[in-house]
């Protein structure tokens, strides 16, 4: 660890044509790690190229303009960090769910697709919005379907919030398309997350997953701890 962050040290400080780093992001300390990632920031933005090879999900997405998914040695991806973020969740199991319409139809519903959130980053605190299109199969949809949404930290796989949205059980006297439209608050710390949905039997239990996205909260006030509570203060002289 400290010959890596010695090494980086060196590297970062000495105005290089072309910096390549291996996983010295998640070297050191906190405060060693706020400084190597705002030094490489510097040199992005300088328009030096950078070539990072980490795990550190949001550090790459945040960084990154161009990704390679390697596994055992071969390409299993290129793309943009997002997509390949995505597809690397998807590879590793930690999804928990299908990227794209549920193929469950027990319940007599299928969550088709998701809009949102946005592709650029919201800002922590701020408001964002999102759009999940469903349709229903047949007209014999239990009466207490409940629909809910998951928010997932994606560098730990931690659940930050999960939401049943009771007040949005569908019981359709007809089969066709639905929509349910999303506003909430990303009371969050800045990093990655992804964005859940799915559906339940409230007296069965059984939960069928639904389509999910991955997101960036960006920082926008110094604050320490898991939950940004978008607090104003005024200072009355």
């Amino acid at each position: 660890g400290m010959n890596a962050r010695l090494g980086f040290s060196i590297a970062a400080h000495l105005e290089p044509e072309v910096l390549i780093i291996d996983e010295v992001l998640s070297v050191g300390d906190a405060e060693f790690q706020t400084r190597a990632f705002g030094r490489i920031k510097s040199l992005v933005g300088a328009g030096i190229p950078v070539v990072i090879v980490s795990h550190q999900l949001d550090r790459v997405v945040e960084l990154c303009t161009d990704c390679i998914l390697l596994r055992q040695g071969q390409v299993a991806f290129h793309g943009k960090p997002r997509d390949a973020v995505r597809e690397y969740l998807r590879g590793s199991g930690r999804t928990g769910a299908v990227l794209g319409e549920s193929t469950d139809t027990r319940l007599g519903i299928r969550l088709q697709s998701l809009v949102g959130p946005d592709p650029q980053p919201v800002g922590s605190g701020e408001m964002f919005t999102c759009r999940v299109v469903g349709e229903v199969l047949t007209p014999e949809v239990p009466p207490h379907v409940v629909i809910g949404i998951a928010i997932i930290d994606v560098a730990t796989n931690q659940t930050m919030s999960r939401i049943a949205f009771k007040d949005l059980r569908v019981h359709p006297v007809r089969t066709g398309t639905f929509v349910i439209n999303f506003r909430l608050q990303a009371n969050l710390p800045a990093g990655l997350y992804r964005f859940d949905t799915g559906m339940w039997h409230e007296q069965e239990d059984l939960l069928i997953q639904g389509p999910n996205r991955i997101f960036q909260v960006k920082p926008t006030s110094d604050f320490f701890g898991t939950h940004q509570l978008n607090a104003v203060a005024e200072f009355v002289p």
